[in-house]
């Protein structure tokens, strides 16, 4: 089996930006904490308002545009995002638990947060696009009247603000009817025992919430007619390289999409939204945190796996309508996922370069 592509990534795309960190121009603290209100009062107005989330961004984008310095470029060659049934994204910033940005580190002030090229994707995707969320952006904060009042009588002002925006968080992000990963399965600890990808039970469990979320992916497009946006990497990326993709989402596009579109004689849509955000914001997005005055961006692209395609072209020829072996799924699976893979990381590494030389 063969590709047209080499299956390699970008291992560094970020090395220039780091080098040249230090004569970046940072942007006036006090406007960096107004583009975060305007982030946070964005995401409650799309929990509590009665319009659509795409209308909320698209007034949000107007804002930010008028009322900070940090400049949007928004690019879909050829409506690449905008035609696509399945798009896959890069996911960036800083996890909860883990020292991330693009430096390395996180700012010695404060913390942000990651993932917020979420909601600007929003004005790029396609009207009544899905996405595919972990359940805890979706999970609504059980609170009792008692906790409530106990945590206020406490002044625990932090605890009720971080149940607060879990609360606004969840109600927008669910006005998308997102198709959850379920992550309730506590990962095993590592000092207690083997690494988690030698934990049979985890890995067993894992890899069927995958499995199922796959499957929902394809059904939404095939009989619901809706696209669906995925992060294949499973996980964000503290430093922006492109991580490793989540075999089991590939390996059923394969399946249940890629092979039913090539016998029905139908075209196969799927793009590529490469976003960065780690140039302007190195550290997460969060009050005190500092930013610079890079672009934030986000590039629309066509994937055309025609390796694949070639593939399961001439495997029908010799055997025809013959299900394909557990092997051939993972053989086809891995084709798709490190060509998709290789294509992502060279679309961020474009967006890169041109802003670096502009």
């Amino acid at each position: 089996m063969t590709t047209e592509r080499p299956h390699a990534t970008i291992d560094d795309p970020y090395a220039a930006v780091r080098e040249n960190r230090s004569s970046a121009i940072p942007v006036l603290q006090d406007l960096t904490n107004h583009f975060c209100a305007l982030m946070q009062w964005s995401v409650i107005r799309a929990a509590l308002s009665g319009k659509s989330s795409r209308h909320i961004v698209d007034q949000f984008m107007d804002t930010v545009e008028k009322e900070t310095p940090f400049r949007f470029v928004i690019g879909d060659e050829g409506n690449a995002v905008r035609n696509a049934d399945i798009i896959l994204a890069n996911h960036q910033g800083p996890q909860t638990d883990d020292v991330g940005g693009v430096d390395g580190e996180c700012a010695d002030i404060a913390r942000g947060t990651g993932g917020t090229e979420g909601l600007y994707a929003h004005a790029l995707l396609p009207p009544h696009t899905r996405y595919v969320l972990k359940n805890y952006l979706v999970r609504i904060p059980r609170w009792t009247l008692v906790k409530a009042l106990a945590r206020l009588a406490l002044l625990d002002w932090h605890a009720v603000k971080k149940e607060l925006r879990q609360l606004f968080m969840a109600l927008a992000f669910r006005k998308t009817k997102p198709i959850i990963v379920d992550r309730t399965m506590e990962k095993p600890a590592r000092e207690v025992g083997a690494p988690a990808r030698r934990n049979r039970a985890y890995v067993d469990r894992m890899r069927e919430v995958r499995q199922n979320v796959a499957r929902e992916i394809c059904r939404t497009v095939h009989e619901d007619g809706k696209p669906v946006m995925v992060y294949p990497e499973g996980t964000r990326s503290n430093d922006g390289k492109i991580q490793g993709f989540v075999s089991e989402f590939f390996q059923t596009i394969v399946t249940d999409y890629i092979l039913p579109r090539i016998k029905e004689d139908r075209p196969i849509r799927i793009g590529i939204l490469a976003a960065d955000v780690l140039s302007a914001f190195p550290d997460g997005v969060g009050r005190d945190v500092k930013a610079y005055n890079k672009p934030i961006t986000l590039r629309g692209v066509e994937y055309n796996p025609a390796g694949v395609v070639m593939e399961l072209e001439e495997r029908m020829q010799r055997v025809g309508d013959e299900p394909l072996s557990e092997k051939e799924i993972k053989t086809y699976g891995r084709m798709l996922l490190m060509d998709a893979r290789w294509q992502m990381a060279n679309a961020l590494t474009e967006i890169l370069e041109r802003n670096e030389k502009a």
